[in-house]
């Protein structure tokens, strides 16, 4: 699309396909995360992460159609690299570990897609589109309440683990 960006536009446009693509790598990482799971718990919250992933999707696509712009993907080589991270990491822990590793790879990855989006959000109210920040502003609260959810259950793996090991909390 863009060899050099010389306006906010082309940079904007070019971040909203990143996102994109962010999206669709964060959809194959939780098929991956799914298949890992080992706890029920933890397999739906993966597939819950997974439904809003493919409505973020729905709602860049939109973003792109009130811009009267084509949808394009531009690679997103930091959710590519955390998907990396997640999928290796996931191979290298006995299998009392995996869900653990599975819901710290989750909260990373939507720790990263919160930064996307606000990013996206500020940049689309500052182009002076207030239809595409909104929608950008409305994933940025899903990935913020996934967050929380998230935290919840890995503070609860991390407790289960450490009790499982036998090893007590640090104390401060």
């Amino acid at each position: 699309m863009f060899e050099h960006f010389t306006t906010p536009e082309q940079i904007f446009l070019y971040k909203l396909g990143m996102a994109l693509a962010m999206e669709y790598e964060a959809m194959e990482l939780h098929t991956d995360l799914d298949n890992a799971a080992m706890g029920g718990g933890v397999k739906d919250l993966v597939l819950a992460q997974a439904k809003e992933n493919r409505g973020h999707v729905g709602m860049l696509k939109e973003c792109f159609e009130l811009l009267g712009r084509e949808a394009h993907q531009f690679s997103s080589p930091t959710s590519k690299a955390l998907g990396r991270e997640a999928r290796s990491f996931i191979g290298k822990v006995s299998s009392p570990l995996v869900d653990e590793v599975v819901l710290t790879s989750l909260l990373e990855a939507r720790h990263h897609e919160c930064g996307v989006y606000e990013s996206l959000a500020i940049h689309a109210r500052a182009e002076g589109v207030p239809g595409v920040a909104g929608l950008l502003e409305q994933c940025l609260r899903e990935e913020q309440d996934a967050i929380g959810a998230i935290r919840s259950a890995v503070a609860e793996s991390a407790i289960a683990a450490s009790a499982a090991a036998g090893t007590a909390p640090p104390t401060q």
